[in-house]
């Protein structure tokens, strides 16, 4: 059986990074598939963070993606207002952005609203587990490993390099559709679909 996979992968980098930083808790999206509008300082503990759709009205899902860290060891409150949109994505959590857990959270209106615990050690959070380039390469290496699949590079888009793998005789195409870096938290399901797909 021949199987063939289009993969793209991303190549862009965060567009804008947008920092804040308060006398001491700082939040920040200067990483890979980022994203943070604005923030702003309710309390001592409570902070509201503006987070604005993609492109609207084509695309009304406000991904979100951040850092933050304390001076001190604290316990904040982070309240993200996604403007006229209903969160899609549900926080998530990592300590080294590569192990994730969920967070409990409440919304009311437009406003998603959990609590973190800082410390001068940066966390992650986002609305989906992080799996950047860096990522993607290791799994299509990891793949084009066997000795049975070829990976050929069929060409270049503005934002990625589509990519090509070939398993035996018949032809089974797949091709992802993350088109700008915050999307790319779909290739984590990507790569579990065309794994599924290649050790059949």
């Amino acid at each position: 059986m021949r199987v063939i996979l289009l993969v793209g992968l991303l190549l862009l980098s965060n567009a804008v990074t947008q920092a804040c930083e308060f006398t001491d808790v700082t939040f920040s999206s200067d990483f890979e598939m980022a994203k943070l509008d604005g923030c702003s300082k309710l309390s001592e503990t409570s902070f509201l963070l503006q987070v604005k759709p993609e492109n609207r009205p084509i695309n009304h899902s406000p991904w979100y993606a951040f850092t933050v860290h304390s001076t001190s060891p604290k316990d904040i409150e982070i309240n993200i207002n996604f403007e006229r949109e209903q969160p899609r994505y549900l926080p998530k959590m990592s300590a080294n952005g590569t192990d994730w857990k969920n967070l409990d959270f409440t919304t009311k209106d437009h406003v998603m609203t959990f609590r973190v615990k800082t410390t001068p050690s940066p966390v992650w959070i986002a609305g989906q587990e992080l799996f950047g380039n860096l990522e993607y390469e290791r799994w299509l290496q990891e793949v084009a490993d066997n000795d049975t699949i070829q990976r050929l590079q069929l060409g270049e888009s503005t934002h990625r390099i589509l990519d090509q793998f070939s398993i035996g005789k018949q032809r089974v195409a797949g091709i992802t559709r993350s088109t700008t870096p915050s999307r790319g938290n779909r290739s984590v399901g990507d790569a579990a679909f065309y794994r599924a797909i290649i050790v059949r």
